[in-house]
């Protein structure tokens, strides 16, 4: 570890001591001194991308998961206190539960050394990149295909289009852990084969050594993985769901950086972002709107909505950033006592969730209240009650917090930092790993974006769940390969 790093860590501890004794002592100057010293700490960041990272030169340093984690985060634990704080609107003008303001402070301090020790985790650890591991091309590829349209047509099969269309079928409060129709689980399969098959992809490509541009990676994905891919994320975007759109657009956005290495200027991702930002708010506004209404009508509406929404200092990202709400209710909760710290329990939950029928098995099994084990159930029913109509969602924050306090804040903001540290080395130097890990970094890039108003648990538990189906399904069908040829040899990770 360079002196440089050393010296970079020991100010973020030294910073986080400091905003803890602002969370102590409550001094009247607090959040302006916090709000100075992220500035710092960001700027320095931003500054040391490009100063002492190795691909500075192939201007890709700015479009790492990391990074686009760091922006989501900011966004969901900052934006509407930022807000707050230039006068954009009072704090309870932006909440859903007005009595939570009174918790302000210590939202504010805990976020901001949440982001230190994920600056920490980013810096600690350098993982080898030298010694990797190399293997032939895949050949089952074709097959990946073929399943993965026929499991599209089965999600087909089992929806009401109208219904999907229109919303009228989207359940909130984090439905991820509520696979119980055909449907969702078609939907959870499609969406581990969409990230197995471009996986595949990508991998045999890069062994290639090839050079291609933007048109030609798009031109040789063939028809079988493009019309299921576009039309479920078109079906997804005219619901409302903007969490599938955005997963699988990135899927695509980072399988693409793993093969080209693009130079895409700074100019153009900052334009890129502020265009999804605003795609993804009007398609929020949508969902909420009556379900009677067409497609294109709720859309119009939500157009002309989105420029009269709350006041802030970037509108655009503002419905991103209200997920704020979850970490209030969960810090009230525990001052509060209303409820209790889980000790992890929360995210070994969500990891477990994110495999389609766990939920009810662990449930029944061991006589589990999904209030008290899933965040988002106990964040939704602690705000709207037990009968409620929509779910609020989660956020890693309150994950985090509803484990440990300010220790699960800053042992889970750490761990991140760490992993998607391990996220970009695999990005930057995809040749030198096994499908396995290719599946598994980019299941976690293709989160990213999303994961702050998410689960760090729920998107771990994703990306081992792929990276099973695959060694299952492939290992199946490399039986059938041998049994149908006979004297097939292959090549396997």
């Amino acid at each position: 570890m360079r002196l440089q790093q050393i010296g970079y860590i020991l100010y973020l501890l030294i910073n986080s001591i400091v905003i803890y004794l602002f969370y102590v002592l409550q001094p009247s100057w607090g959040d302006t001194v916090s709000f100075i010293l992220f500035s710092l700490t960001l700027i320095y960041f931003l500054l040391s991308l490009y100063k002492f990272n190795p691909n500075r030169n192939q201007k890709i340093v700015w479009l790492t998961p990391s990074n686009f984690l760091l922006l989501g985060l900011i966004i969901v634990n900052l934006q509407t206190l930022l807000n707050v704080y230039f006068n954009y609107g009072t704090l309870d003008f932006y909440l859903e539960a007005a009595s939570n303001e009174s918790m302000k402070d210590t939202v504010l301090y805990f976020s901001i050394i949440g982001f230190n020790f994920y600056f920490i985790g980013l810096e600690s650890f350098k993982f080898d990149i030298n010694k990797g591991h190399r293997n032939r091309k895949l050949t089952t590829i074709s097959l990946w295909g073929y399943l993965t349209a026929i499991v599209f047509i089965y999600f087909l099969m089992n929806i009401d289009l109208i219904s999907f269309m229109t919303g009228m079928t989207y359940r909130g409060s984090g439905a991820y852990d509520r696979i119980r129709e055909d449907s969702e689980f078609a939907e959870n399969l499609l969406n581990v084969f969409f990230t197995i098959y471009i996986s595949i992809y990508a991998y045999n490509h890069f062994l290639d050594k090839r050079t291609v541009n933007f048109k030609a990676f798009i031109k040789e994905i063939p028809l079988i993985f493009w019309i299921p891919f576009l039309l479920y994320v078109l079906l997804r975007a005219l619901s409302g769901d903007r969490g599938p759109v955005i997963y699988n657009i990135l899927l695509l956005f980072f399988a693409y950086f793993m093969v080209v290495q693009p130079k895409i200027k700074l100019l153009y991702v900052l334009s890129g972002l502020f265009f999804g930002a605003s795609l993804v708010t009007i398609m929020g506004i949508a969902r909420g709107l009556a379900t009677d209404k067409s497609v294109g009508a709720k859309f119009s509406e939500a157009i002309e909505m989105s420029s009269d929404s709350k006041p802030s200092i970037f509108p655009a990202t503002q419905e991103l950033g209200n997920s704020i709400n979850c970490n209030f209710i969960a810090v009230t909760d525990i001052e509060e006592e209303k409820t209790h710290y889980r000790y992890g329990a929360n995210t070994l939950f969500n990891i477990i969730s994110a495999v389609p029928g766990t939920y009810s098995i662990t449930r029944k099994m061991l006589d589990i209240d999904p209030v008290q084990f899933s965040t988002s159930e106990y964040l939704t029913v602690s705000l709207f009650g037990a009968q409620y109509r929509f779910g609020l969602g989660m956020s890693a924050f309150s994950e985090f917090y509803l484990d440990g306090g300010l220790l699960g804040i800053v042992c889970g903001f750490f761990f991140l930092g760490v992993l998607y540290k391990f996220v970009d080395t695999v990005v930057l130097n995809p040749s030198r790993y096994s499908i396995y890990v290719i599946i598994f970094v980019l299941k976690l890039a293709s989160i990213c974006v999303y994961l702050p108003r998410s689960s760090m648990g729920y998107g771990i538990g994703k990306a081992l769940y792929g990276v099973i189906i695959y060694y299952i399904l492939n290992h199946l069908f490399i039986l059938f390969i041998r049994r149908k040829n006979g004297n097939i040899i292959y090549y396997t990770d």
